[in-house]
């Protein structure tokens, strides 16, 4: 049965993993039902099925703003307690760019779409409408104008912060889809400041070991704290079991957790390599993502073939520096061309990834790819020798070298119904699947 749904997310953009999520879900669901989507921001690379709003100060940086932290908040360690090769150096900034999709806030704008509907809801005035956000405008506000304009059937949100907008949520029902771990973790994403992966419930003691600002620490913490909070009352929807369990392991009940597995979007399953083989690092070049790592692994491995990098972020010059192409972002049509080109992918990710949907992409167009085991990324990769212990970059070189050997199976379990069919089961109130 059709239903009316308002999507809430903080950003309509192409350029994330959970931008990239939520346009392939509204793409899988605009064939079924009637599609409305708010956004705090509109970066205006991407086109979504559906008529959009723009809700001045939904958008993460509206928060972030707020409680910008001083500077060397994050902890940092002395060269000498280091556990990888890579100096973990600048981490915290990189953490913080990458949790904010490295892109300055944008002022909500008016935009001209012929094929579809395409609304912004914004003052007539625009320096009005800068002066509401930096003064702390309520998108709760604006978003109960939305809902009683419209009358959905159901409200999702997604990748939105802010607890007041968050609070809101709980007191309309709705479906919150939780993309990372800023909803249980105050940190780097289930990483820790001596450089191990994080088994632990968040808690005070735990989580300030991650901090050197007493003072950023506890407002950080206690902003954690109040986005579980309402994520303990509503339905969620996450896209690995392994954040499921991250979940509940923070007290979030497994039956409210449904697992909904992503829908890839963009890619242009035509598309021809651009260049010669090489081996493809892609998304945000930051400590994080493991772009250190990479260029370790590469060199270790003496595949023979270039390495390049597809994305960009705060160490694109040093990557540069050791003789790597980086090539910044690409569109999906030039990043379609680049997986085609890969022999491999490379994915070291050093926090525990949610997903990692470019590795979804890579086989989607045939591209094996050699990653670390960190977080879900198992859920998705076949393995056969490409799944390298999380940390073990020797392992990971042999994957790199052995990678462009190994066929690549279309992978399953990710069709455009069954996310469908599983986001279906939740707006209509039924017990998630087991895992």
């Amino acid at each position: 049965m059709s239903m009316r749904i308002l999507h809430v997310a903080d950003r309509l953009s192409d350029r994330g993993g959970a931008d990239l999520a939520l346009l392939g879900l509204l793409d899988a669901l605009s064939d079924v039902h009637e599609l409305h989507l708010a956004v705090g921001r509109d970066d205006g690379g991407a086109r979504p099925p559906c008529p959009v709003t723009v809700v001045p100060g939904l958008d993460a940086g509206s928060l972030r703003r707020r409680t910008a932290p001083p500077p060397g908040g994050m902890h940092r360690l002395s060269a000498a307690k280091r556990r990888f090769p890579a100096e973990l150096v600048g981490r915290e900034a990189e953490a913080r760019k990458m949790r904010a999709g490295g892109t300055a806030d944008a002022t909500a704008r008016s935009c001209d779409v012929a094929p579809q509907k395409y609304r912004v809801d914004e003052p007539a005035d625009a320096t009005a409408g800068a002066r509401g956000r930096r003064s702390g405008m309520r998108a709760d506000v604006g978003l109960d104008r939305l809902l009683a304009r419209l009358r959905p059937d159901a409200v999702h949100v997604h990748n939105v912060v802010d607890p007041a907008v968050l609070a809101w949520a709980v007191g309309v029902d709705a479906v919150l889809t939780v993309q990372d771990h800023r909803f249980f973790c105050p940190g780097r994403g289930k990483w820790t400041a001596d450089g191990r992966v994080c088994g632990d419930a968040p808690g005070r003691e735990v989580c300030a070991g991650c901090f050197d600002d007493p003072g950023y620490f506890e407002r950080t913490f206690d902003l954690t704290l109040q986005r579980l909070e309402s994520v303990r009352r509503l339905r969620v929807t996450v896209l690995s079991s392994y954040m499921k369990r991250e979940l509940t392991q923070a007290g979030v009940p497994a039956g409210r957790v449904a697992v909904v597995p992503p829908v890839v979007h963009g890619l242009d399953r035509g598309a021809r390599a651009d260049g010669s083989p090489c081996v493809l690092f892609a998304g945000r070049v930051v400590e994080a993502k493991g772009i250190r790592d990479a260029v370790d692994a590469w060199r270790r491995s003496r595949s023979g073939l270039p390495l390049v990098v597809a994305g960009t972020g705060p160490l694109r010059q040093e990557v540069e520096a050791e003789g790597v192409e980086v090539l910044g972002w690409l569109d999906r049509p030039r990043l379609s061309a680049a997986y085609r080109r890969a022999a491999v992918l490379v994915m070291p990710s050093r926090w525990q990834e949610p997903f990692g949907i470019v590795g979804l992409e890579a086989l989607t167009l045939g591209t094996p790819v050699a990653a670390w085991d960190s977080g879900g990324v198992r859920e998705w990769h076949p393995g056969g020798g490409l799944l390298a212990p999380w940390g073990d970059v020797d392992a990971l070189a042999a994957a790199v070298r052995h990678g462009p050997a190994h066929g690549v199976d279309p992978p399953r379990g990710f069709e455009p119904e069954v996310a469908v069919r599983e986001l279906d089961a939740v707006y209509g109130g039924r017990a998630p699947s087991a895992d």
